[in-house]
């Protein structure tokens, strides 16, 4: 969830619609886009939808340690050039609500340890 919140905050930040989903391969494509540098997240990133979409509604799913272990170092490699597109944008007001509803959701989202926000 954390991956899917930053990648639509980023594209918020800069007025790009996004369609509702939680689906990071399609929400990567489009933040690829405008943001050429995430391209290197296209074969990890993807696979860690199935956590977004079933992990919401089945409680039985439990991911192995390394796998969770993984989704976490690539989400934190993720957020790296994230933020920093984000803080350049913190100043300005456009979409400033959007924005800043969304790094909530993505704070929370990620739980403790991943601090999304415009600080970061």
């Amino acid at each position: 969830m954390c991956a899917e919140k930053t990648l639509k905050a980023l594209l918020a930040s800069r007025g790009v619609d996004y369609p509702l989903t939680h689906d990071l391969r399609n929400l990567l494509v489009l933040a690829v886009g405008h943001f050429p540098v995430l391209e290197k997240f296209r074969e990890s990133l993807p696979r860690y939808t199935v956590y977004a979409v079933a992990m919401r509604y089945d409680a039985t799913m439990s991911p192995a340690a390394e796998e969770v272990q993984e989704a976490r170092d690539t989400v934190k490699c993720l957020r790296a050039p994230v933020c920093q597109s984000l803080s350049a944008f913190a100043s300005s007001a456009r979409a400033a609500s959007r924005f800043d509803l969304l790094i909530e959701d993505a704070a929370f989202a990620s739980g403790p340890g991943c601090h999304v926000g415009r600080h970061s």
